[in-house]
């Protein structure tokens, strides 16, 4: 196993490419759907509705992949499994650019999300056990920036996809091709073998109260997460000029998301309980709302503050777990925590996509806005525990 001190930042270089494996995890399979939207809208249409549901069977095969996880025996190979799904990711990345109508679509986003699933849990899992404790805060935020990079690439890929009909095609055949470069990278990172209960030396028990305050608000993170990255995008694109302004609002964000992730990481390591995640969560509320002032100025700040917190909750999530659930639990509670973060994501967007219909884009950004809110008030809950390092 790597030890901390090999490398100059005191990381494992497991963590680096596990970082680039999220950009894959995240800003390809989870975010480029809302933002390719509009383009895969304009070749193949349909109502908001219908396209909350194709959103949702991405979220769905996610949730259906952590139900099953917790069920896998310890003795299986994590390492080989995680390679596999992260490769049927790059292999349903390419169904979709080449998905000849919305069903296949629905059918290459519903695999996309079983897979992702699986390396979503694995690769945190596999990647925090090689850190000390004192820094996991930092690594949880390091590989969860790679998510941040995955946004900003794929909003570079916006004016490819306006530049012709079914241009978005390309862009998914090109992700799918950088995920294999990610899948090679950390197979060959991780060690060979990792103690099944993935950095066991916490003995101190589950604080289970902490971990039912974090399952509730990833809970309404994820509500407000799936409505926004389903039809913010559009929203957005129905008010900014032009693909290339719109592609430098999601490098934004990206950006952001990447340099946030890393510095709420930091902070959390100094403070290691709900204050920080419920700070990066309020931001997101503001950023979500600053989004509906329709303004350049408002919306350079929206993508900032949302981009900040997009990725930066779900890393401190990821980190808190591993503190309030002891070694032999923390696989089974990360599963737990973020399968309940699928269903809000699965009925956000579905629910985000009938709002949308009724009542404008803007109404779903609004809503999407105050669960951001209320996920921060939850989080503040956390500050009634003990403190865990």
């Amino acid at each position: 196993m790597e030890q901390a001190s090999e490398r100059p930042a005191g990381l494992p270089r497991a963590v680096w490419w596990a970082s680039w494996t999220f950009v894959g995890l995240v800003g390809f399979s989870r975010v480029s759907f809302g933002l390719l939207l509009p383009f895969v809208k304009h070749d193949y249409p349909a109502s908001y509705g219908v396209y909350g549901t194709v959103a949702a069977a991405n979220f769905a095969g996610y949730l259906v992949a952590l139900i099953a996880l917790p069920l896998v025996p310890a003795a299986w190979q994590r390492r080989r499994a995680n390679t596999i799904a992260i490769g049927v990711i790059a292999l349903s990345l390419a169904a979709s650019g080449l998905a000849p109508d919305l069903a296949s679509l629905a059918v290459a986003r519903f695999v996309n999300g079983l897979a992702q699933g699986v390396a979503t849990i694995l690769t945190i899992g596999l990647t925090l056990a090689l850190v000390e404790p004192a820094a996991r805060g930092r690594a949880s935020g390091i590989l969860w920036g790679g998510g941040g990079i995955g946004i900003a690439l794929a909003g570079a890929s916006i004016p490819i996809a306006a530049s012709a009909p079914f241009a978005w095609r390309w862009v998914w055949l090109a992700m799918a091709v950088l995920v294999v470069f990610g899948m090679v990278g950390l197979h060959r990172a991780l060690p060979s073998r990792v103690s099944g209960n993935l950095a066991s030396d916490d003995a101190r028990g589950n604080d289970v109260p902490a971990l039912v305050v974090l399952g509730a608000q990833y809970t309404l993170f994820g509500l407000a997460f799936g409505a926004y990255i389903s039809f913010a995008p559009a929203f957005a694109h129905a008010l900014v000029s032009g693909a290339v302004a719109l592609a430098i609002a999601w490098i934004i964000t990206g950006a952001s998301a990447a340099l946030g992730s890393d510095l709420w990481g930091r902070a959390l390591d100094r403070s290691p309980r709900g204050l920080t995640l419920a700070l990066c969560l309020a931001l997101g509320a503001v950023g979500t709302a600053l989004l509906l002032a329709a303004h350049l100025a408002s919306d350079v700040v929206s993508a900032i503050l949302f981009g900040s917190s997009s990725v930066g909750g779900p890393a401190q999530t990821s980190a808190l777990t591993r503190r309030y659930a002891d070694g032999a639990s923390y696989v089974r509670a990360l599963s737990l925590i973020t399968m309940v973060f699928a269903v809000g994501q699965t009925v956000g967007a579905l629910v985000g996509g009938r709002i949308a219909d009724l009542a404008g884009l803007g109404a779903t950004v609004t809503v999407s806005s105050l669960l951001f809110a209320a996920a921060a008030l939850a989080a503040l809950l956390l500050l009634s525990r003990p403190r865990r390092t």
